[in-house]
């Protein structure tokens, strides 16, 4: 990427000096005619126009043209509003106070323009890194949901900010069978989103020594106590799933699931151990396994979809996601990611989110 002009803020766009003189002569010209036509603006000191006329010159033609600006401002108040009668000397003097007076006006504004644009110069280049950082991020999600006979998948990430600290994948294991990981990263922003990348790597690494959901997770929280800071805690849920079967194993540091059966009643897969990142030493374990039964829908998403506030600081809350999940019930496993997305944002009534919304769904077919 050419960076040359790159995060370039609007300067002064008068370059020449004959454009410089022109704005000077023309912005004083009009602070003379308007204070000479305005009666109360003809008192002593009739300055402040021309005081303006140095500020505006100087914005849009920098130093040297609010210096222009300022030497006109002097002659014209001595031509046109001069005392006569005063001698030289306090005339000189007079002069040289206001010509410092409007110097410096000049010179200020110049250098709180430089100041603005070197500001807004750096805040450009890191919303562009920023940008070139989220696009990288997005390619670890995952472009296609695992096609399974029997099971309608479906997930989506929502970030609240460039960067997400939530993540969702798909590890596809040598035996054909594969592993959805849902995480939510303490916080969102650019330090969860390294850490979400970290894990992520972990996850993947250790599902390629083994398919044992519990020594996933606990080998993941030992190798993110020592990489870390313990500022940052991740909750992780997993889900193992079998070619040919509806039998589903799952594990969840401190995350859990929900299963919905056909009729819309629910069981809540509960944790099987505590949040990764806080004790090195801690086992996660391994929650009962389940078995998918026709219609049965596996919702698993991150507590930025929970915890979605309205103006009246109300919560979404787990009940408006299970009751919105049984009125689609029929629907696929995307039409059910959009439905709980949408239902969010409208109870948001269209505040900015807080926190980075995940859903991931788990259908079994009728």
């Amino acid at each position: 990427m050419n960076r040359t002009n790159l995060g370039k803020a609007p300067g002064p766009t008068l370059r020449s000096f004959a454009a410089r003189w022109g704005f000077a002569c023309a912005s004083v010209a009009a602070a003379l005619v308007t204070t000479y036509a305005v009666r109360p603006l003809r008192e002593q000191p009739p300055t402040l126009l021309f005081f303006g006329a140095v500020v505006l010159t100087s914005w849009q033609a920098g130093m040297r043209g609010g210096f222009v600006a300022s030497a006109l401002s002097v002659a014209a108040l001595d031509l046109f509003f001069g005392h006569p009668g005063q001698s030289w000397r306090f005339e000189f003097a007079e002069d040289l106070v206001d010509l410092t007076a409007f110097a410096g006006a000049a010179w200020l504004v110049c250098l709180v323009q430089d100041r603005w644009r070197g500001t807004h110069r750096k805040l450009v280049i890191v919303e562009e890194e920023l940008a070139i950082a989220r696009r990288i991020q997005q390619r670890f999600f995952p472009g296609a949901a695992p096609a399974m006979p029997g099971l309608d998948i479906a997930g989506n990430c929502f970030p609240a900010s460039e960067m997400s600290g939530d993540f969702y994948d798909y590890v596809f294991l040598e035996d054909g069978s594969f592993i959805i990981a849902v995480g939510d990263v303490s916080g969102h922003g650019l330090g969860p989103a390294m850490v979400m990348v970290l894990l992520r790597s972990y996850l993947r690494a250790l599902a390629l020594t083994t398919s044992d959901l519990s020594e996933i997770l606990t080998g993941a929280n030992r190798l993110l106590c020592q990489e870390t800071d313990r500022d940052w805690f991740v909750t992780v849920f997993l889900v193992h799933v079998s070619p040919g079967t509806r039998l589903v194993r799952r594990a969840g540091a401190g995350h859990e699931a929900y299963l919905l059966d056909a009729s819309g009643e629910l069981t809540r897969l509960k944790n099987s151990g505590m949040a990764l990142g806080i004790d090195a030493d801690e086992r996660i374990g391994q929650g009962a396994p389940f078995e998918m039964g026709a219609g049965h829908v596996l919702l698993v998403l991150s507590d930025g979809i929970v915890e979605s506030r309205n103006r009246a600081s109300e919560l979404f809350g787990l009940d408006r996601v299970l009751d919105t999940t049984r009125r689609h019930l029929r629907s696929n496993a995307a039409e059910i990611v959009t439905a709980i997305r949408e239902a969010a944002e409208e109870h948001r009534e269209g505040l900015a989110p807080q926190d980075d919304m995940t859903i991931v769904v788990v259908k079994a077919a009728i």
